[in-house]
């Protein structure tokens, strides 16, 4: 065997060898970068512009690309010469995509988010997705958004969602459409409605915000006006029904030719009568206590007596 054949052989072992420490090297490598992911959630990062400064809890990371953070809450900071920075606090709880865009704040930061226009355009859309998914989501968790705004010219019936996915009622209605505003509302709400969320009335104030004096008295309004002393003045009592240990009905007071109406609920206890929540046009689970059932709630918010 002459020596270009034994430097052939030899040649073929190094990259034979190189080949196999090569692959060894990339398994290990593989390994350490799976094992650094283990309970951890891929977090793309993507903020317009995309030469932006990303620090997530004070350390640099690369923006527009994925990364992957433990779960729990993460500050993000984001700065950019010529635009405002930016700093959100995302609690990570999946794998998700965190997002935004700076704010330009002189020319040369406007001039350059005109020539990087792609760049916000991209978030931008990111944007509108998140909220066209989240509108979607909230529609599905309160399908009782479909029914409002019902809107006429002497009251309107909404809703108020809060930052935290608490879904409210809304009446607008002065004092003299204000039943004619609730009669249209218990037409729209179901018995489990009124388990499940609060009615609030604006613009109104009620006399009965004072607080309640317990008392012993058996008659339905004696114990009301015991109660609730001079804000009880010029109510009478309207009609009522009693089921099981509960009593409900309404409290009245005219005012010119409207009647303020008050709904309340009593439960009968060891030591007498229980209000079971300030009297209120509305009664709810949200605003009644004494674990009164959706039943009764609805039976005394639509006038059933009979």
């Amino acid at each position: 065997m002459n020596d270009v054949d034994e430097r052939k052989k030899r040649n073929i072992k190094i990259a034979i060898i190189v080949l196999i420490f090569a692959a060894v090297a990339i398994v290990i490598y593989s390994a350490i970068i799976l094992i650094s992911r283990i309970g951890k959630y891929e977090v793309k990062v993507v903020y317009a512009p995309y030469a932006s400064t990303v620090r997530i809890d004070g350390d640099k990371y690369k923006n527009n690309a994925t990364h992957y953070l433990t779960p729990g809450k993460h500050t993000f900071k984001v700065e950019f010469e010529n635009f405002d920075s930016l700093e959100q606090e995302y609690d990570i709880t999946e794998n998700t995509t965190v997002y935004g865009y700076l704010t330009p704040n002189n020319e040369a930061g406007e001039k350059y988010a005109r020539e990087h226009e792609n760049e916000f355009s991209a978030v931008s859309g990111l944007v509108a997705k998140a909220q066209s998914n989240y509108g979607k989501s909230v529609r599905e968790q309160f399908p009782l958004m479909s029914k409002f705004p019902i809107k006429t010219p002497n009251y309107t019936l909404s809703y108020e969602l809060s930052e935290t996915d608490e879904f409210k009622v809304i009446v607008k209605a002065n004092r003299d459409f204000r039943e004619l505003a609730i009669s249209r509302l218990m037409e729209v709400l179901t018995q489990d409605d009124i388990t499940k969320y609060d009615v609030e009335i604006k613009e109104f104030e009620s006399p009965f915000i004072v607080e309640f004096a317990s008392n012993a008295q058996t008659d339905p309004y004696e114990y009301l006006h015991s109660g609730f002393g001079s804000a009880m003045d010029g109510f009478h009592l309207g009609d009522t029904k009693e089921e099981g240990n509960y009593l409900y009905g309404y409290i009245a007071k005219k005012v010119g030719y409207i009647s303020d109406i008050y709904r309340f609920i009593l439960k009968r206890g060891d030591a007498g009568w229980v209000l079971c929540g300030k009297p209120y046009p509305v009664l709810t689970s949200i605003n009644t206590s004494c674990g009164v059932s959706g039943d009764i709630l609805y039976k005394v918010d639509t006038d059933q007596f009979q």
